[in-house]
């Protein structure tokens, strides 16, 4: 089975690209990388390109997000290449192996896997215009929508949901308030596509960095006591490099992590 892991960054990223990729590959070294380009410098591009398939793509204007549309693109134009497509934010550090969830995905009949995010309702702006979408419309709002900072897809199916989004795009313009999880939400509330959602574990924002050891590889615990495999820093990301706010010792903890992480080789 071909696996293939996907990350976009520009130069600013890429401290938090570099340890994205390297605790995953880390745990997970059959996977080959693909690394969507929205403005890394020469030099970080043929670092990466000793490795992995580096390939240049539009950054998006939204400065908040600038790389979802990249991540859309790059679904459509490789997805059908591989078996399985998984998509991972450059604001990502893993913790273990995708081993089991990638096996329970591929037996599952379904298109797609991600954690749940913000409820439906917020990614519509204009509901009446989306609401003849979907069957079920009121209880569709109330449902959690998914979060594509972790997006596990089939590839026989993702370059047509790239397809589908970027259709829904141009359609619902001004209607939806981003590039990939809001036309995600609508397709697969209109029936369109199935979805399985899997544990916060493989996505998580709960990090309890100021209990656990920065100087260690092992993996923070979420509230309940069970491991993260894969924590996503929160949306907050100027902290990590300022340590400001009432996060700082969350923004400590990750700027000691990805540190550690610039001391560890790439993968071959």
């Amino acid at each position: 089975m071909t696996r293939l892991v996907q990350f976009e960054a520009n130069a600013g990223y890429y401290w938090l690209l570099e340890a994205a990729i390297k605790s995953f590959m880390r745990f997970n070294p059959g996977w080959s990388v693909y690394v969507s380009d929205i403005g890394l410098t020469p030099e970080q591009r043929d670092e990466l390109a000793a490795f992995a398939i580096v390939r240049p793509y539009k950054a998006d204007d939204n400065t908040r997000w600038p790389s979802s549309m990249a991540r859309v693109q790059t679904m459509l134009d490789i997805g059908k290449d591989y078996d399985l497509f998984l998509h991972l934010d450059a604001d990502t550090l893993t913790f273990g192996s995708i081993d089991s969830l990638a096996t329970a995905f591929a037996a599952a009949p379904v298109d797609m896997a991600a954690t749940p995010g913000i409820p439906n309702w917020r990614h519509v702006i204009v509901r009446d215009v989306v609401r003849p979408l979907i069957p079920n419309f009121n209880a569709w709002l109330d449902q959690p929508g998914h979060n594509a900072g972790f997006l596990l897809s089939r590839g026989n199916i993702t370059s047509r949901l790239a397809s589908d989004i970027l259709e829904l795009r141009t359609r619902l313009s001004g209607v939806l308030t981003n590039h990939d999880e809001a036309p995600i939400a609508i397709l697969v509330g209109a029936g369109k596509y199935s979805m399985m959602t899997i544990d916060r574990a493989y996505n998580c924002t709960d990090v309890l960095c100021a209990e656990t050891n920065p100087a260690l590889f092992n993996p923070p615990l979420m509230a309940g006591g069970s491991p993260i495999v894969i924590a996503h820093i929160p949306a907050h990301k100027n902290a990590i490099f300022q340590l400001d706010g009432s996060r700082s010792s969350a923004s400590l903890w990750w700027r000691q992590m990805l540190a550690r992480y610039r001391d560890e080789p790439w993968p071959k």
